[in-house]
């Protein structure tokens, strides 16, 4: 597989569940 993509891949995983655990917090106000 490559790099990059794996890099990528591994990126978007994080950037969702940042999204998903901040997202209820922000809608709550």
């Amino acid at each position: 597989m490559d790099a990059k993509q794996t890099r990528q891949g591994v990126l978007l995983a994080l950037a969702a569940y940042f999204i998903w655990g901040i997202a209820p917090e922000y809608f709550k106000l």
